[in-house]
C-alpha cells in the first residue's frame, strides 16, 4: 500500500501497467504524468474514476546505471496538476506539496485532459518541424517553410479542438491562433 503511485512511461506503455495498477486496491491515489492526448477513459476503465488524477511533468530525465538524470523543462512548465472534476482537492494539494519539496515546481489545471489536448497540438507539428529540418532547430529556425507548416498546422489543431468544444488550456495560448 502506497499513497501516490506517480505513473511516469510514454503512452504507448500505459496499457502494459495498467493491470498491475488495477490488481493494486490498497493505493487509493495514481497520477499519470504521461503525455496522453488520448483522454483519460481507459485510465477510469482500469482503475476507477476516484484513483485517477492526471498531470504533466516539467522535466525530462533518463537513466543511467542505478542514477535518474533530470532537467527542469523551464520556470513556465512546472509540473502541472489537475483532477478530473478540475476542483483542487487536499489529495492535489498533497501531492504537489510532496514534488514541490523534491524540487518540482508545480502548478494546478482546471481541466488536464483540455491541457493535455492543447499540449498535443503545440508539440506535434513543433516534433515535425524539427525532424523536417533533420533534427536541427537552427535549421528549423531559418526554414521559413517549415516553420509556415508548423504555425498552419498549430491553427489547424486549435480549429480542431473548437470543434469538439475543448478549450485551449492554458487560455495563454490564444495568443498562437
Amino acid at each position: 500500500a502506497f499513497d501516490w503511485v506517480l505513473v511516469v512511461v510514454r503512452k504507448n506503455q500505459v496499457c502494459d501497467v495498467l493491470p498491475v495498477l488495477a490488481a493494486n486496491h490498497h493505493t487509493p491515489n495514481v497520477l499519470f504524468l504521461v503525455n496522453n492526448a488520448a483522454g483519460p477513459t481507459e485510465l477510469i476503465q482500469a482503475l476507477g474514476r476516484e484513483r485517477v488524477v492526471l498531470g504533466f511533468p516539467g522535466a525530462g530525465g533518463r537513466r543511467e546505471g542505478s542514477a535518474i538524470r533530470y532537467l527542469l523543462a523551464s520556470p513556465t512548465q512546472p509540473t502541472t496538476l489537475g483532477e478530473l472534476d478540475g476542483r483542487i482537492t487536499p489529495r492535489l494539494e498533497q501531492i504537489s506539496r510532496a514534488l514541490q519539496e523534491a524540487g518540482l515546481p508545480t502548478r494546478y489545471c482546471d481541466n488536464m485532459d483540455a491541457w493535455l489536448k492543447t499540449h498535443a497540438v503545440l508539440v506535434a507539428p513543433l516534433a515535425a518541424g524539427v525532424y523536417l529540418a533533420g533534427g536541427d532547430i537552427y535549421r528549423l529556425a531559418r526554414t521559413r517553410d517549415g516553420l509556415a507548416l508548423i504555425v498552419r498546422a498549430v491553427r489547424e489543431g486549435m480549429k480542431a479542438l473548437d470543434a469538439l468544444r475543448i478549450p485551449i488550456t492554458p487560455r495563454g495560448y490564444q495568443i498562437l491562433r
